[in-house]
């Protein structure tokens, strides 16, 4: 299916989506055309993990987006998400995309709006008893977001200038006093959409991971400290800072390695380590005084997609503020936490106990890590067997939906939780589903359940043992109705 066919399919399954959540749909890429990834409906808090398991695997992919907003924190983190992958965004005729949706829109390396279509903005603001209240917290986390879209301060005005219960509109007329590149697309045509920075454009930076050759410290050597040291350094310290080099001395000062590295001026970061773990702090927003945010990051490089997959999966925060993300380019699974340092600054002490924190969630997700990198023993065809092992013992089981033209070719991908014996350790989970056009669209709940009903009725199934950890112990199936004949 050409480009512009696929999205406009995606136009007509954006009709009746849910008020209270993103309705999240991927159409996957095909040798021509890059997949095409919906967003339809309010945004709301889950909605980044959900965009971050749907995006995951698809290189080349268009956002198309259809939404009046919702929360603007999982929003932004989709938009950081389209940003690192070097997504488009699109906003397809008579559609509109404001709010938080518009916050997701900038994120696009390309920005396109068809003729018809609409981005609109307006400030930051909480409901207090029916009243909407502009709030300076949000405003300034939009801020900081705009910044590491690298857009400057006519943008960040533009999108918070309108009152809450106002939208300042993007059009012709605004474009200048935005600052906003986007490319308007005429409704009768159909565009060049390839999900990537055309030739000669301009690309913006996407937000910065540092490389990280080694992500472990010398254990027990000058510059690396243990998480019982961290706590006593933490209470040797309220310093207030904002400067860089301020907050590096305060580091060194107290026993930490923190080397500053300044080849990026308008982000500059130090290098720093918690418990063995290769810390980087990345400052934006910065003058020559003083920085009002702060990025906390590393990565694993090298990490074979499933593997990713799998950690991301069992993965349990101590708390919703660390995001994790695989970039599938560069196989790197990278981890990051974002800090307002604002007018006050910070105390060196806050700061560590952020980096402490940061370095909780690193190790947490590095122990899942090691357990699900185990599945690098099992390789694709390995995985493939797996699931035709089950598709086998399933087909028994499997009644196929009464009524409705072209069915079979809506796809179910179900995440599979088994036990030992072959048994459902969980409720098999749908994650997604393609081949869902106009026609058929009507019917994919129930394509789902029929899937999910077979799958438990047909349990336990009969599995290599030897296969059992990494493998099918949690598996991703993917429910193809055709093949149960």
């Amino acid at each position: 299916m050409c480009t512009i066919a696929k999205i406009f399919v995606i136009a007509l399954l954006s009709v009746g989506a849910g008020a209270w959540a993103a309705n999240i749909h991927v159409e996957p890429s095909t040798k021509s055309d890059p997949a095409l990834i919906s967003i339809v409906g309010s945004i709301a808090e889950g909605d980044d993990a959900k965009f971050r398991q749907v995006a995951a695997g698809q290189a080349n992919a268009i956002v198309v987006l259809e939404s009046d907003g919702g929360a603007i924190i999982p929003a932004m983190d989709i938009g950081r998400t389209i940003r690192l992958l070097e997504y488009s965004t699109v906003v397809y005729q008579d559609s509109s995309c404001t709010s938080a949706c518009a916050l997701i829109w900038l994120a696009g390396t390309r920005r396109f709006i068809f003729e018809g279509g609409k981005v609109g903005f307006h400030a930051s603001y909480r409901n207090v008893d029916g009243s909407l209240i502009e709030t300076g917290l949000g405003n300034a986390l939009i801020g900081h977001y705009l910044s590491q879209l690298g857009m400057g301060q006519k943008t960040v005005i533009f999108a918070t200038a309108a009152a809450p219960d106002k939208i300042l509109w993007l059009d012709a007329k605004t474009a200048s006093l935005s600052a906003i590149e986007y490319e308007t697309i005429p409704s009768d045509k159909g565009p060049n959409l390839q999900g990537k920075t055309a030739e000669g454009q301009p690309t913006l930076e996407p937000i910065a991971i540092a490389p990280q050759p080694d992500h472990r410290l010398r254990q027990g050597g000058e510059g690396d400290r243990t998480s019982s040291d961290a706590k006593s350094w933490v209470a040797a310290t309220n310093e207030t800072v904002r400067n860089v080099d301020a907050f590096a001395r305060a580091l060194q000062r107290n026993g930490y390695q923190a080397e500053i590295d300044q080849s990026d001026k308008a982000n500059p970061r130090i290098i720093t380590g918690v418990g063995g773990s290769r810390v980087a702090i990345v400052f934006s927003s910065c003058t020559a005084f003083d920085c009002n945010y702060a990025e906390i990051l590393s990565s694993w490089n090298d990490v074979d997609p499933l593997s990713a997959q799998k950690a991301l999966g069992s993965w349990v925060k101590d708390e919703n503020f660390a995001a994790a993300i695989y970039l599938d380019k560069s196989r790197s699974l990278a981890l990051y936490h974002y800090i307002i340092l604002g007018q006050d600054g910070i105390t060196v002490k806050n700061m560590i106990e952020n980096i402490e924190y940061f370095s909780r969630e690193y190790d947490a997700i590095g122990k899942v890590l090691v357990d699900a990198s185990r599945v690098s023993a099992i390789n694709p065809t390995g995985i493939n067997g797996l699931a035709a092992l089950i598709a086998s013992q399933v087909k028994p089981c499997y009644v196929l939906p009464q009524g409705g033209a072209d069915t079979t070719s809506i796809i179910s991908f179900i995440r599979l939780h088994l036990k030992k014996d072959g048994s459902i350790a969980v409720a098999p989970e749908v994650t997604g589903n393609s081949g869902v056009t106009p026609t058929n669209q009507y019917y994919v709940q129930q394509m789902n359940q029929a899937a999910t009903r077979a799958l438990e009725r047909c349990a336990p199934y009969r599995l290599p043992a030897e296969l059992y950890k990494g493998g099918w112990e949690d598996l991703s199936f993917t429910f193809h109705p055709s093949q149960m004949n």
